[in-house]
């Protein structure tokens, strides 16, 4: 059992608002073996080990003897006190409480304190008691050490060990054993005492009888002595043949092993030349990837520059088409200039009798002029796509044979791999 937290409020001198806490597995005390609870007199130190003996047993060692109870280590003036200690055993770790209340906020007292205990295993977060007696015999299940036994082995109570370093004599020695239990050591020394006297009186009993047996003879000695030495020479002979053989049954031990041990590296290897290749696609797939991936911005901008080509096929064609619609009537309206520039010389001379009709002429020329500079526009614009589409054609032309040498890089690295595949 190995005490891992104390934490306590308002036991004895120990008064405060909020909990105390020593925490052995902290920083300051983790590489320290030893240490000492030192302080003047009244200052609590006995109050620290009162409180471990609280929650754990609902005893305190200076109370032996005395009518004392729980309710006397409140701290004067306090409403309610408690005691948590964390400890571990062997498998796990357990926290035990033990509060009290003894009067309400309004500082009225009860009439019976209310106190409260438990036992948790903080390992599988299981409560395992919520009574006193429950609480104390699943303390002594965990700990397997009682009240008695926790003080002899666990904590020494103050006075005991004061009245120990002060007595003298036999009264030292009954005082040792009050403390840590020498009773039982006691019994097992007197049992011992006895049981070599048991046999000691068995021995010289065995002795009294083999002095009493008749003496073997000389020849019978002889006989006897080279009976022994031909059973060692036999033991002897045995033990080579024994040796002999267990070197056989190793070396075939070992044999065995190495013989299994094959036929399982066998069966693996050719597990492992069937996965490979059923895995080869994948494999040669994700090599020609490896490959492909340096260029994958290249092959990326060639398809951009295709689409972008299509498109640009395609606006050539709408206004290739457009020109094609707009174009008879860019004729009719050539073939109806015409014959109005000849109607126009021919009644040239009438112009007072066509005056008239001179403001619709100006419109027709006005219209005509327009035609024709759509015309030249549209035939601009088509100078300009051509000029466009020869640029990216030429930039495709130029890609396509980055690409095709990327093909034949990628061709002679899959022959490479292909002659060179395990």
């Amino acid at each position: 059992m190995k005490i891992l937290k104390i934490e306590l409020q308002n036991i004895n001198s120990l008064k405060s608002d909020t909990p105390i806490c020593i925490d052995f597995e902290s920083e300051q005390f983790r590489d320290v073996g030893l240490y000492a609870i030192t302080g003047a007199t009244g200052a609590g130190k006995t109050t620290i080990l009162d409180a471990i003996t609280i929650a754990l047993y609902h005893n305190v060692p200076r109370f032996n003897g005395t009518k004392g109870t729980l309710l006397d280590v409140v701290s004067h003036g306090a409403t309610n006190a408690y005691s948590r200690i964390v400890f571990t055993n062997k498998t796990a770790s357990f926290e035990a409480f033990w509060g009290i209340r003894i009067a309400d906020k309004n500082g009225k007292r009860y009439k019976n304190a209310k106190e409260e205990v438990s036992l948790k295993n903080l390992t599988t977060g299981a409560i395992l008691a919520t009574q006193k007696r429950q609480l104390l015999a699943e303390v002594l299940r965990v700990s397997q050490l009682d009240y008695n036994q926790f003080l002899r082995s666990v904590m020494l109570a103050q006075g005991e060990f004061a009245a120990f370093l002060t007595a003298k004599g036999p009264e030292k020695g009954k005082l040792l054993e009050q403390i840590t239990g020498e009773q039982i050591y006691k019994k097992i020394g007197q049992g011992i005492l006895e049981r070599k006297a048991k046999e000691e009186n068995t021995l010289k009993e065995i002795q009294a009888k083999i002095n009493a047996d008749d003496i073997l003879s000389e020849e019978q000695k002889k006989e006897l002595s080279e009976e022994s030495k031909g059973i060692d020479s036999a033991i002897l002979t045995a033990a080579n043949v024994i040796k002999t053989s267990q070197t056989v049954v190793d070396w075939y031990t070992e044999f065995s092993k190495l013989t299994k041990a094959k036929e399982e590296n066998e069966k693996n290897a050719d597990a492992i030349e069937k996965y490979v290749k059923e895995q080869k696609p994948k494999l040669d797939a994700y090599a020609l990837h490896e490959k492909a991936l340096p260029f994958k911005e290249k092959i990326k901008e060639l398809k951009e520059l295709d689409i972008a080509i299509l498109e640009k096929e395609k606006a050539k064609g709408n206004l290739d088409k457009e020109l094609k619609d707009l174009h008879p009537k860019i004729l009719q309206l050539e073939k109806q200039v015409t014959a109005d520039t000849l109607a126009l010389k021919k009644e040239e001379q009438n112009f007072n009798a066509w005056l008239p009709k001179f403001e619709e002429i100006t419109k027709l020329d006005a219209a005509l002029k327009t035609e024709k500079q759509a015309k030249l526009k549209i035939l601009e614009d088509e100078k300009v796509l051509d000029l466009q589409i020869k640029q990216a054609t030429e930039e495709r032309n130029r890609l396509k044979e980055q690409l095709n040498s990327i093909e034949a890089k990628i061709k002679t690295a899959t022959n490479y791999i292909e002659k060179n595949s395990f």
